[in-house]
């Protein structure tokens, strides 16, 4: 495949694999930007983040999804979890993603089974944070993470826009868990995952550069690869205004 040139989309600077290809003869091209937060400041740290009108509004739409019901959050870490709680984040990601006019490779029924099947795996490996933010028994908001004893990645988020409970950023207080919790277990990284989010950008204190790298011998088929996926790339900056 690399003969004819293999195309890496998504390749975080910084990372193993971004060493690993820079090993290598290959056609770099920009993709995206992955906003990140330092975590070995400790939670102070995060605070500072935020200005205290944030943090008092926050606190004033906790005190509104509190009056709707309980407020827990509920942590999903093995197998059995996943196949029961994975339909509800599901539900969450598509009701998000009509409002967004958006379709992920989540909403095919492929893209669900390789989800499960990866979060079951994920599971076994102690890697997985699935979590929920719970109201009177609801999820109204859930985060999917990968974790590691250094860093936790962010690799979903979503609510549902049309619940009442929505104009409560039920997103961001989960989030709010997340980096609090990730500071208490040590961890030294959150990163948000691909996408310049604003949220991302409000909350990170860093960005690195994703790339996509086209690799394979010199020629006119790698080339080819490259300019094409060029094009590509620019309509898809283009579509996201």
């Amino acid at each position: 495949m690399a003969a004819r040139g293999l195309i890496m989309p998504r390749v975080a600077e910084g990372s193993a694999l971004a060493e690993w290809v820079g090993r290598r003869s290959s056609v770099t091209i920009p993709y995206d930007v992955a906003p990140g937060l330092d975590l070995r400041g400790g939670w102070e740290h995060v605070q500072s983040r935020r200005s205290s009108r944030t943090w008092s509004g926050l606190r004033r739409k906790r005190k509104k999804l509190e009056a709707g019901g309980p407020l827990e959050i509920l942590h999903v870490d093995d197998a059995a979890g996943v196949r029961e709680w994975l339909p509800k984040a599901l539900r969450l990601y598509v009701a998000r993603a009509a409002v967004a006019k958006r379709r992920g490779v989540w909403q095919t029924e492929k893209g669900r089974r390789f989800l499960e099947d990866w979060m079951t795996g994920l599971a076994a490996e102690g890697a997985l944070d699935l979590s929920f933010l719970m109201v009177d028994g609801r999820p109204e908001a859930f985060i999917f993470g990968i974790s590691d004893p250094a860093s936790f990645h962010l690799y979903g988020l979503a609510f549902d826009p049309g619940s009442p409970l929505s104009r409560f950023s039920p997103g961001e207080q989960l989030l709010v868990h997340a980096l609090k919790r990730a500071c208490e277990t040590g961890q030294s990284f959150f990163d948000f995952g691909v996408g310049d989010e604003p949220y991302k950008r409000a909350w990170g204190d860093g960005v690195r550069a994703v790339n996509a790298h086209v690799l394979g011998p010199e020629g006119i088929t790698r080339s080819a690869i490259a300019r094409w996926f060029k094009g590509r790339q620019a309509i898809r900056v283009r579509a996201k205004g």
